[in-house]
């Protein structure tokens, strides 16, 4: 068996330690059940002697030396393997990993912040660390420049820039989130005990001593759940629990968060699906009963739409009629203009030059080229008075032209001899 020596700062007792670093290293050594030798330091100066950094804790197995609580609990982890700090399954390890740098870099800070900076804190936990260490003649002294470098430590990790009520308020939240984990799993990743279990519950279990932060100890307090967790992890130390539980189903944790919160009689809570049943019976009961829900009445047939009326005979006769009375080629004005102007300037026949008509059989091909004409828009009858005076214009027009033009065979035949 390998010889541990643990070097840590001191507490109320020889076995004890003000420092959640160490006490993270110390419940690790506990879980795995190994025997290891303390040596307490009080000041950097003195855990020199062991670690070059001046820092604690620092764990010695056999002759090597290794600081950094996570970097033991690592060592611890293989070489000791049994009673594992770390579950086999490989998608846990990141959250374990986030949760335990959650409590070092920001829990830890919190707790040293206002134990340090805050003065009615300060002065308690002088008198059980500072003042039983050193001789009357330095303790002030020893106080001074040991809380100005906390405060310069404090400054370069960001805590320090902040006020003390805003840093508490910051813890507040944090325990906020840490009791809504908890209350769906029993432990803080999953359903085993784990190294995320421990560092944080290092930190707890130090803002829990209301012998120094009362205050704080009565934020933890005011949360049953982080409570609870805080006596699972007690248990489990202990071994009265196993590290190992059962999957929480929400029938389980609704029950859990009943007795911590109504404190529930044991008969009550003997069976979980019996007290569910219960609330759900009661709160049937206080819910109003439902109207029944009233039949809609069913849609009325749309009336199919009426067919158009068909067209009188009378409309279609006199449409025919309006058609039939109108020319082919009805005159426009544009052409009575062409007409009365060509019958103005109109000369004798005699001078015209007769036109030479064309073959017939060359009429007869044109006739069968000539494309169809299409059929013309009906146009609307125009008024019996204007085609009064249009055909009136036709006829005056008629008497004045000279006799139409005789085909060229005509001409001829009146000059032959």
């Amino acid at each position: 068996m390998p010889q541990i020596t643990l070097v840590q700062y001191p507490g109320t007792r020889w076995d004890q330690t003000f420092s959640p670093p160490c006490a993270k290293v110390r419940i690790a050594l506990a879980y795995k059940k190994l025997e290891f030798e303390t040596k307490n330091v009080a000041t950097p100066g003195q855990a020199k002697r062991y670690n070059p950094r001046g820092r604690v804790p620092t764990l010695i197995i056999d002759e090597e030396r290794i600081v950094d609580s996570t970097d033991i609990l690592s060592a611890l982890e293989s070489r000791f393997p049994e009673q594992s700090i770390q579950p086999p399954d490989p998608a846990l390890r990141a959250p374990i990993k986030i949760m335990e740098d959650w409590a070092d870099e920001v829990l830890y800070f919190y707790l040293v912040y206002l134990r340090w900076m805050d003065a009615e804190n300060f002065g308690r936990f002088r008198a059980l660390t500072i003042d039983k260490n050193f001789p009357p003649v330095i303790r002030s002294i020893v106080a001074y420049f040991a809380r100005r470098e906390v405060r310069h430590r404090m400054d370069g990790q960001g805590v320090g820039l902040k006020g003390i009520a805003v840093v508490r308020r910051e813890l507040e939240r944090c325990l906020d989130d840490l009791e809504a984990i908890l209350g769906m799993q029993p432990f803080v990743v999953g359903e085993s005990f784990s190294r995320a279990d421990i560092s944080i519950f290092a930190v707890i279990e130090q803002l829990l001593d209301a012998t120094i932060n009362p205050i704080e100890a009565g934020l933890v307090e005011r949360r049953p759940i982080v409570m609870a967790w805080c006596e699972r992890i007690r248990g489990v130390l202990s071994g009265e629990v196993p590290p190992e539980a059962k999957p929480m189903t929400p029938a389980l944790v609704g029950v859990e968060m009943m007795k911590e919160t109504r404190e529930l009689p044991a008969a009550q809570i003997d069976d979980p699906s019996d007290a569910v049943a219960d609330a759900t019976k009661e709160t049937a009961a206080e819910m109003p009963a439902a109207a029944e829900p009233t039949p809609e009445p069913e849609p009325e047939p749309e009336p199919e739409p009426a067919a158009e009326p068909a067209a009188e005979p009378a409309d279609e006769a006199a449409s025919a009629e309006n058609a039939d009375a109108e020319p082919d080629d009805a005159p426009t004005e544009a052409d009575e203009e062409a007409t009365a102007s060509e019958t103005k300037g109109a000369e004798p026949a005699s001078e015209a030059e007769p036109e030479t008509p064309e073959p017939e059989d060359e009429k007869a091909e044109d006739e069968k080229v000539e494309p169809e004409k299409a059929e013309p828009e009906k146009a609307e009858p125009e008024p019996e008075e204007a085609r009064t005076e249009d055909e009136a214009a036709s006829a005056e027009q008629a008497e004045g032209e000279p006799d139409a033009k005789k085909p060229e065979g005509d001409a001829e035949g009146a000059d032959a001899p």
